[in-house]
């Protein structure tokens, strides 16, 4: 059957007779006077050429045509049909080119999958061979299903791959992550015409499809696609994550610590293995483990690990001083079928010079300054990049190349207006700022300065409680502070309870005190810079300033400070969905079917479903053809009539 990708613009044709409405009535307007010479000369002319009146007629005919040609080239007009009759058409030169089916084909590297008889790729290759057997009359435009091609612009257009990379993606083994179902569909969008369907050749985990399993995605979305499924049960696998607690960049302070996980999936008894943490560059192993992941149990099993480093392991100093990286692996054992995600290799930004400024007085007795020095600096040979500085009567020489400004009005009394635009400044020309209120309203100027920040004291309330601090982790700092159990936030408590009020505040720990909410910890973007305020009891009598969580939220604060004044990024390892080998189930297969109309075909079956699939031929490049064709024997034929 015949479709058409405009068909509205089928309601023009009725303008094909003006040519004719025009020319009948230019024809009563003319009168003609015949000349004896003239109709001499015409009666001689008329003995060697067709009457000019047939070819006026012919002259018309040509143009309605012309006009006729143009208008269904742009309808879109396409011969639609199925089986045998999809290769109709195959027999005209340049068929294949205007016959296209569309194919993809999964190259996530959970296709490496090697389990002697259950090989993957092997078996995908062979479902490609079926397909293109099954329409072999037909052009494909093939694509890869991976997060590299789809996942890096869901809604671009794809590039489709010619036959040696169809061959070559045959022949590797895989490697990238794998890419949703609805990021797949959205990238092949604009390719796909109407009536045709997408053939599929992937492994049928469920975790491509899970967003379609969720929903609500609306069907109108999905287009009509047949999936052969080349994966088999059972699948085992074992593979290592790593997420970071002490997030970068790095070597800004004393201990930093990993943390992450190793996945078991379908092992049918208890599988013991080991995980090896190497630093690479050294040669030296820092933790080994004995992991037992358990077996005959449904779904995925996570065992977690966790490793802590030294701030000078992270770095590394060659022969000629430069300072980089060190490099890292996880290995976990035993191997298995997939063993690519069996190890883990990361390299950790650091910072080489990393400036502090505390407002305060180097050598008066404080204990909240010692405290803190002895965090951001340990006694240690080993102690990072971190270089402190002292500002004890004045804050003007302050420079660029400082990195973070601590104030506390228990470390320097006097304070002056003067200041506080000097803190200001320097936050907006990109420094950080740390304000530790101490947990008390502090007098005189000291007063002025955090409210001019944007800091509120809430009125005491003799009948509330504080609640337990929540932590905030929207932000990267967030992140870090969340993995510390509630109970170390227990002696945060401040004896007066404060909140930054500014629009653009960020809280990141946070309580209840009676009807209002308090801050811990907040801070702001100015400018380039930031501005953290910190209301917490920061003296010997209280439990705060020797909480082991103080140094840990100094050297994240310090981390912080260097991501905004130093812009290092990480892009940390992609975590590894793929790995779960968790197949879609019967029921899940017929849930997509019912509400998506995908087909799902084992090797067996696909020849059959490929058999049903709609073929077609699109007409607008040979109507376009025709009036080309057209163009030139109107040409023609008008200059011949404009001789006579």
């Amino acid at each position: 059957m015949f479709t058409f990708a405009n068909p509205f613009l089928l309601w023009a044709f009725p303008i094909l007779a003006l040519p004719w409405i025009f020319r009948r009535r230019r024809e009563d307007q003319i009168q003609r006077v015949d000349f004896p010479l003239i109709r001499f000369l015409l009666e001689a002319k008329e003995k060697d050429f067709i009457n000019p009146q047939l070819q006026e007629l012919l002259l018309l005919i040509l143009r309605t045509l012309l006009l006729a040609m143009i208008l269904l080239a742009l309808a879109g007009p396409r011969w639609q049909t199925s089986g045998a009759g999809a290769r109709l058409w195959s027999w005209l030169p340049f068929a294949s080119a205007l016959q296209q089916q569309i194919a993809v084909i999964d190259s996530s590297y959970s296709m490496g999958y090697d389990d002697g008889d259950a090989q993957w790729m092997p078996r995908a290759n062979d479902a490609w061979n079926n397909v293109k057997q099954s329409l072999g009359g037909l052009a494909l435009r093939t694509y890869r299903w991976d997060a590299a091609s789809v996942g890096a612009s869901a809604a671009a257009a794809l590039n489709p791959l010619s036959r040696a990379e169809i061959d070559l993606l045959f022949e590797e083994t895989p490697t990238a992550n794998g890419a949703s179902s609805i990021d797949l569909f959205a990238s092949l969008r604009s390719q796909l015409n109407s009536g045709e369907r997408i053939v599929i050749i992937t492994d049928g985990q469920r975790l491509p499809w899970q967003s379609l399993l969720d929903g609500p995605v609306p069907p109108s979305s999905v287009p009509p696609c047949i999936v052969a499924v080349v994966g088999t049960e059972p699948a085992v696998n074992l593979w290592c994550d790593i997420d970071a607690i002490s997030l970068p960049p790095w070597g800004v302070a004393g201990w930093e610590s990993f943390t992450g996980y190793t996945g078991a999936i379908g092992w049918q008894e208890t599988v013991n293995g080991g995980l090896t943490v190497t630093r690479v560059d050294a040669d030296e192993d820092v933790l080994q483990n004995d992991v037992s992941f358990p077996g005959n149990t449904s779904g995925v099993q996570r065992v977690p690990f966790s490793f802590t480093a030294s701030a000078g392991d992270l770095v590394a100093i060659k022969t000629n001083e430069e300072t980089y990286a060190s490099q890292w692996r996880i290995q976990i054992e035993p191997d298995d079928p997939l063993p690519i995600d069996n190890q883990l290799e990361f390299q950790v930004p650091i910072q080489t010079q990393f400036n502090i400024v505390l407002a305060a007085d180097e050598t008066a007795p404080s204990s909240s300054l010692a405290v803190l020095r002895a965090s951001v600096k340990p006694d240690d040979t080993q102690t990072g990049p971190i270089q402190i500085h002292y500002a004890p009567t004045s804050l003007e020489a302050l420079s660029p190349d400082d990195d973070w400004l601590v104030l506390n009005p228990a470390w320097r009394t006097e304070w002056s207006a003067a200041e506080t635009s000097l803190v200001i400044e320097f936050a907006k020309q990109g420094g950080a700022v740390l304000v530790m209120t101490g947990g008390e309203v502090p007098q005189g100027a000291w007063a002025e300065f955090l409210g001019e920040l944007g800091w509120e004291w809430l009125p005491e309330n003799t009948e509330a409680q504080a609640g337990s601090i929540t932590v905030s982790s929207i932000e990267t700092l967030g992140d870090a502070l969340s993995v510390w159990p509630k109970s170390a936030w227990d002696d945060w408590t401040p004896k007066q309870h404060g909140a930054l009020t500014r629009s653009e505040a960020q809280p990141t720990t946070a309580y209840e005190y009676g009807a209002a909410t308090a801050h811990s910890l907040a801070g702001f973007t100015l400018g380039q810079g930031r501005i953290w305020l910190l209301n917490a009891p920061l003296s010997t009598n209280q439990g705060a300033l020797l909480s082991p969580l103080f140094p840990a939220l100094m050297w994240e604060l310090a981390k912080d400070a260097a991501r905004v004044t130093r812009q290092e990024n990480w892009t940390p390892p992609q975590r590894r969905f793929e790995s779960d080998l968790t197949m879609l189930t019967q029921d899940e297969r017929q849930q997509l079917q019912a509400r998506y109309g995908i087909e799902f075909v084992d090797l067996d079956s696909i020849n059959d479903a490929l058999g049903k699939m709609q073929g077609g031929f699109d007409l607008r490049i040979v109507l376009i053809f025709i009036c080309l064709l057209l163009a030139l024997l109107e040409s023609w034929l008008a200059n011949r009539l404009a001789s006579l």
